[in-house]
């Protein structure tokens, strides 16, 4: 309404036969004239003076940026091996909390946010069998007694064991039943040894004997396997654990918290004696840890997009290394604990060499966050799964990296 007075106004003061109208709709007819004669062309001087200022500003950001490569923000070593993924493949209608592979690698097993296991077949790209032991998240699994068990914990505070064949479970470990706060049957003889929030992590030792359950109030439970019963339960903080590992020799469980608690915990001495590994002052949260085969080396992943390589022995720091702005929520080796690998919370997958701590490998697959990873070393590859329940496969060849 306002343009067509000023356009007409001649004609709005007419209609309402006032001279004062008159002159007022003249007045904002010539401001409006008055405007259009003000923007007249920029002289020649002002027009080279801010093309001037636009080129100076580009050769300042190129002078001071790093001597790194860039690709779509993501900032890489310019020597490290840029890796695609070649295959993209839908498996889950819920996000893959973990992944994991039979000893042939034949299978892919993965774990959901809807408390389903899921058997993908590599040869056939197509999955096989679908298994629901939990009533919500997966929290994290390990397979067992040659590919033909599961055991698997959740956030619906249950720790089960289940057969990869049939689909079955076969028994309850742990388990509390929320809806009338009673203690489920399976568990009722062991009342004092069950958890009673959500399970966040579940680590296996190495041999598969040995089990430790851990959840979001800091309460820790040691399961032997053989006899499925648990050996030992106690608290070493007070606030939720979201990280363990067994040592190689299951002697010491690693055990990682939410704010910048590190604990190397002897879980077999009569009296245990908690080691606290220090960090640096901004490590807060400690998202993933990995033990080498030979329990010397331990690699930190936390909060504050560290990942750290620690010598257990000599108690001091091997390397460390940021990477932009990453928080990586998973770290792990492969390829006989030659490399170190961390997977980025964004889009990203980092392998370093694990003794010198250079960046040797980049995996890239824009347009998704990343959850977790398995190494297939038979095929070479890498499997990663995407917060949108699909998995990722990237070729790697150790060989060819050239290191």
């Amino acid at each position: 309404m306002a343009s067509t007075s000023h356009i007409h106004g001649t004609e709005y003061a007419s209609a309402h036969g006032s001279a004062h109208s008159t002159e007022h709709a003249n007045a904002h007819a010539s401001a409006h004239s008055a405007r259009h004669r003000d923007l007249r062309p920029i002289p020649r001087m002002a027009l080279v003076t801010m093309l001037g200022c636009f080129w100076w500003s580009c050769l300042c950001l190129l002078v001071a940026a790093p001597a790194w490569g860039q690709f779509d923000d993501v900032k890489f070593n310019p020597d490290a091996k840029r890796i695609f993924a070649e295959e993209e493949i839908f498996v889950s209608r819920y996000p893959i909390t973990d992944i994991q592979l039979t000893d042939s690698a034949e299978r892919v097993v993965i774990a959901n946010s809807l408390g389903q296991i899921i058997v993908f077949q590599q040869s056939d790209s197509k999955v096989i069998r679908v298994l629901r032991p939990h009533g919500g998240s997966v929290s994290n699994f390990a397979i067992l007694n040659m590919n033909t068990e599961i055991l698997s914990a959740g956030w619906d505070s249950s720790f089960i064991r289940s057969s990869l064949i049939t689909g079955r479970v076969l028994k309850t470990l742990s388990s509390y039943d929320r809806t009338d706060f009673t203690l489920s049957r399976e568990a009722a003889s062991a009342s004092a040894q069950i958890h009673r929030h959500r399970i966040y992590i579940m680590a296996v030792s190495r041999e598969n004997r040995y089990a430790a359950t851990a959840d979001q109030i800091g309460r820790v439970i040691i399961w032997d396997l053989r006899t499925q019963q648990a050996l030992k339960v106690f608290r070493p903080i007070e606030r939720p654990i979201l990280t363990m590992a067994f040592s190689p020799d299951s002697r010491t469980l690693a055990i990682g918290g939410a704010h910048q608690e590190l604990l190397l915990i002897p879980w077999q001495d009569d009296e245990v004696q908690i080691d606290n590994i220090t960090l640096a002052d901004d490590a807060v949260g400690i998202l993933s840890l990995a033990f080498i085969r030979d329990g010397r080396i331990l690699a930190v992943a936390d909060g504050s997009g560290r990942i750290s390589v620690y010598d257990t022995r000599k108690q001091s720091i091997i390397w460390e290394t940021k990477y932009n702005d990453e928080i990586f929520v998973k770290v792990g080796f492969a390829y006989s604990d030659r490399y170190v690998v961390g997977v980025a919370e964004s889009d990203v997958v980092l392998i370093w060499d694990r003794a010198s701590g250079r960046e040797i490998a980049n995996l890239v697959q824009l347009g998704t966050d990343l959850k977790t990873y398995v190494h297939d070393a038979i095929n070479d590859q890498f499997i990663v799964a995407g917060n949108n329940s699909r998995l990722y496969f990237f070729p790697f060849d150790a060989v060819d990296t050239g290191k």
